[in-house]
Order: structure tokens, then C-alpha cells, then sequence
């Protein structure tokens, strides 16, 4: 055990915001807000903040001082010091306004999978994010982040959706933009959800896409479903990816395009064309999302798919009945009334 009540923060320019963020979540288990200086006091616990260059932007690195005791987390930016500080929030109880570190943290950590996220989609379809506001969208990011996340997931207002109801605190287009803006802040990636329902000709959705994402500060990914929704064939859903990343690329010229192999449902061996389509390998497509209605289970995915194209596994969770991890009753507790009653994307045990 190791006591860091009344801790001090160390923290030079460039880790003055990663200081900053983790002040308010010390401030916030302990109604106490500690201070922020350039270098350690005389006395007392602290945590301090360091750049390192050499690290990627996922990891970090911890190094206690177990006599004094004090903190040091290494990372490259925002980003790592934000896990490395999380790391210490998870590991430390906070009773009374004590602060205990419960075992020794120190030594480098990566993460073992380069992709992990969570969609958030606000809009009317679900239990939970329609009534949010960008400080709730602001603080889950940081959560997610605590637990490793390196990637949100919005999506865009579409023809199939009602634009707004009455829980809406802003217009879906302002939300979207406000979203990626808290990401980016965090360097959190970006990665929009955009189906093809809105009945355009190829070119026509592209410029779309271009003019929507143009306004939002940062996109990294831009992932369009085969189906569910989108009912075109293999060829025409590859053509319009290549057309929208290319498109895309002139305001925002790193986005990548990772088309997902979810088949829809009226087209037969719609899966098998989309793998043609790919065997071309078109230098537009950076890699593949298997997800819910898929083509293939993931390892003929994986075995049919060029391997020049890495694969993303987007698992349906967000239904707490109708889904790959439905909510069982009895074996989880939840009774069946709640979980068909708050159906989709609710808060819940």
C-alpha cells in the first residue's frame, strides 16, 4: 500500500494538459483539487508527468517511488498520458479522502490490439446517447479511454432516421462536429458509421460525404456497411468506398476506409463478389470490418481476404435482446421486461 493523500502534481509545458485532466479526476474522487507545479515540493506524494518521444502514441510507462512515495508516468502525448494516468485511478482506492495505491504499478504497457472502441450514435434509435449533451459525450470519452479505448465511433444524421426528437439537445450535424472536436482533443480517433441510404448516384454520395466530413476537426476512419443497413451489390459498394475515400481525402488526407463485409440480405453471394472486388486491390480500401449479418465468420474472412488488408471484428452488443451477446435472463440478473424494454444501446447493468 502506498499513500498518495494529498498528492501534488508535477508537469512542465508540454504535459500541461494531461496534468490538467488528471487534476480534475483526482478533484473529483476527493473534493480536493492538488496543485500543478513545474517541480516536486520538499515533501509529500506527487505525480509527475514526462515526455517521451520514443514511445508510441498507445503506450506508456509507470515508475514509482515507493519510499517517498511518487509517481512517474512516461508517454508520447495526450493520448498515452491519459492511460497512464487512468492506469493509477483504477489501481488506487479512494476512502474519506484518502488516496491509496494499492499495489506497485511501475513498467511499460501496449496495448495487445491496435483497434479498440465503441460506437456512440446519436440519434433516436436507441435508450441512451439521443438525450446526451457534448459534456456527457466530453466525459465518457475519458472513460472509455481509462479502459484502453483508442477510437470512438458517430455517425453522421441519415434519410432513414428521424432527424431529431424531443430529447435532442442539438441538431445531429452540430453534435457530430462537437464530438469529433472532443476527440481530437483528447487524440482520441475518429471513426464515422455511414451506410448507404441516401439514394444517391455514386459521385453525388462522395461529394456528400466530402462536404458533411469537411466540417468535422478530425475523421480517421470512415467505415460504410455492406448492409444493414445498404442494399447494393459487391461491386457498386466497393465502387462508391473508392469514390468516398477519394473524395474524403481532399480535406481530410490521412482518413482511411475500411468497408465493413456485412452482406445484404437480398443479394446472394454478395460476400463472394466483395471478395473479388478486393482481390483487385484497390489501393483506396485500408482494410475490412466483419460485423453483424457478415458474409463470412471471420476466419474465412480471413483466409478468403487478401492479406495485405487487415480485419476489424465489429461485434453487435449494442441490442440487449436481438444481438450476438443478448442479455440472458435468469443467468444475468436482468429481467426479460428490461432488457426488451430498454432494447437498444440502453444504460444498464
Amino acid at each position: 500500500m502506498y499513500r498518495f493523500t494529498n498528492l501534488h502534481i508535477v508537469a512542465g509545458p508540454e504535459e500541461a494538459r494531461a496534468a490538467a485532466l488528471f487534476a480534475e479526476e483526482i478533484t473529483l474522487r476527493t473534493n480536493v483539487a492538488p496543485s500543478i507545479l513545474a517541480s516536486p515540493l520538499p515533501k509529500g506524494p506527487y505525480v509527475s508527468f514526462a515526455h517521451d518521444d520514443a514511445m508510441g502514441r498507445d503506450e506508456f510507462a509507470l515508475a514509482l517511488d515507493k519510499e517517498r512515495p511518487a509517481l512517474t508516468v512516461k508517454a508520447k502525448g495526450i493520448r498515452g498520458f491519459i492511460y497512464g494516468y487512468s492506469y493509477f485511478l483504477r489501481k488506487t482506492t479512494y476512502i474519506d479522502g484518502q488516496i491509496t495505491l494499492i499495489c506497485d504499478v511501475s513498467g511499460k504497457y501496449s496495448p495487445h490490439k491496435p483497434i479498440r472502441g465503441h460506437q456512440l450514435g446519436y440519434r433516436p434509435k436507441n435508450n441512451t446517447y439521443d438525450a446526451w449533451t457534448p459534456a456527457h459525450y466530453a466525459r465518457y470519452y475519458r472513460d472509455m479511454m481509462a479502459f484502453g479505448s483508442n477510437i470512438c465511433e458517430l455517425m453522421p444524421p441519415l434519410t432513414d432516421d428521424k432527424v431529431m426528437n424531443e430529447l435532442m439537445k442539438l441538431p445531429p450535424e452540430e453534435m457530430l462536429i462537437a464530438c469529433s472536436a472532443l476527440a481530437d482533443e483528447l487524440d482520441l480517433d475518429v471513426s464515422i458509421w455511414y451506410p448507404n441510404v441516401d439514394d444517391l448516384t455514386v459521385e453525388e454520395a462522395a461529394e456528400r460525404r466530402k462536404e458533411l466530413l469537411a466540417k468535422l476537426p478530425r475523421v480517421d476512419v470512415i467505415f460504410p456497411p455492406g448492409g444493414d443497413p445498404g442494399d447494393y451489390p459487391a461491386d457498386e459498394f466497393v465502387e462508391r468506398c473508392i469514390a468516398t475515400a477519394r473524395k474524403v481525402r481532399e480535406v481530410h488526407p490521412q482518413v482511411q476506409m475500411w468497408p465493413s463485409a456485412q452482406r445484404p440480405k437480398r443479394i446472394r453471394n454478395w460476400g463472394e463478389h466483395f471478395i473479388e472486388q478486393l482481390k483487385a486491390l484497390p489501393p483506396e480500401i485500408d482494410g475490412v470490418i466483419t460485423g453483424p449479418n457478415r458474409a463470412f465468420d471471420i476466419e474465412e474472412l480471413r483466409r478468403r481476404l487478401p492479406m495485405q488488408y487487415p480485419i476489424r471484428l465489429y461485434p453487435d452488443i449494442t441490442h440487449n435482446v436481438r444481438c450476438e451477446w443478448p442479455v440472458h435472463f435468469p443467468r444475468d440478473d436482468w429481467h426479460f421486461a428490461f432488457a426488451a424494454t430498454m432494447g437498444r444501446e440502453s444504460i444498464n447493468p
